[in-house]
């Protein structure tokens, strides 16, 4: 895939972009689950084997250049460059293995509650070159090797109870997580980890007048750690799209990202009769 678009946002196409991109991609999920009596559980294992290539990928390929400069451009007639060139290579294999068990108390109190553990681990090359008006390439970031791995650990909890056959209230916890990850251009170096989010939750969901009428109600709060944010900055004369890990730092603590809120939902299917 290689999409096109305009740098100086004008139709004179005096500085466009393209990002040559191209993915393979293998997973596989193995799960097994059964009943017994009140108890519902599942197991299952995942693996992804994961390559993306940027852009050139492993090295300097001089016909997929990120950028393009002509007559007009200030990097054309000011720095006196055509082109800047930002392969990348990233290998990704992740591996996890989760759980989940149901228990019905009575027929109408349940708990069920979830575990996960997931490792990802990443790597390959990424460097950023340019290119003069005479042709000359210059190494502005040269390609260069790094490699991460990351531990997760995350799950739920969910207690629901039915107040009448078609009437359910409920409460539950989860926590999930966003794997870190590499930079890459002339940020190369800047890995950034991962994030997390503790969400919880109490509602109530019910189907009413023979299912004719549907009505949903919910509370919650959402609370980030590690808030990863993205951001374009120019680093040896390049831009560079830049994941930022938003976290403690030299002993200064940086608040958490946090959403909350309601959530209602009316739903009528058919014709509904009041009196």
């Amino acid at each position: 895939m290689k999409p096109f678009f305009s740098l100086d946002l004008t139709k004179l196409n005096w500085a466009n972009g393209s990002s040559p991109y191209n993915e393979t991609r293998y997973s596989q999920e193995f799960r097994l689950s059964n009943t017994v009596d009140q108890l519902k559980y599942q197991l299952g294992v995942y693996y992804l084997d994961s390559k993306v290539y940027q852009g050139g990928g492993k090295g300097l390929d001089q016909a997929t250049p990120f950028a393009s400069f002509s007559t007009g451009s200030l990097q054309f007639d000011l720095a006196h460059l055509n082109a800047i060139f930002q392969p990348s290579y990233t290998e990704t294999k992740a591996t996890a293995a989760f759980g989940q068990v149901g228990y019905d108390f009575t027929d109408r109190l349940n708990l069920t509650v979830g575990l996960r553990y997931g490792q990802d681990k990443i790597s390959g090359t990424a460097g950023v070159f340019l290119r003069t008006v005479t042709g000359v390439v210059i190494p502005s970031a040269p390609n260069t090797f790094r490699s991460a791995k990351f531990d997760a650990v995350t799950g739920n909890a969910n207690l629901s109870y039915h107040i009448a056959p078609d009437v359910i209230a409920y409460a539950s916890y989860a926590r999930g997580n966003s794997p870190g990850g590499l930079n890459t251009g002339a940020a190369a170096l800047l890995n950034y980890g991962p994030q997390n989010v503790d969400a919880y939750e109490v509602g109530l969901k019910s189907r009413l007048l023979d299912n004719r009428l549907q009505l949903n109600m919910a509370l919650f709060d959402n609370e980030y750690s590690g808030l990863q944010l993205a951001q374009n900055v120019i680093i040896n004369g390049a831009i560079t799209s830049v994941v930022f890990k938003r976290c403690t730092s030299q002993g200064a603590r940086v608040r958490p990202g946090r959403t909350g809120g309601h959530f209602t939902e009316l739903a009528c299917r058919g014709a509904v009769h009041l009196r």
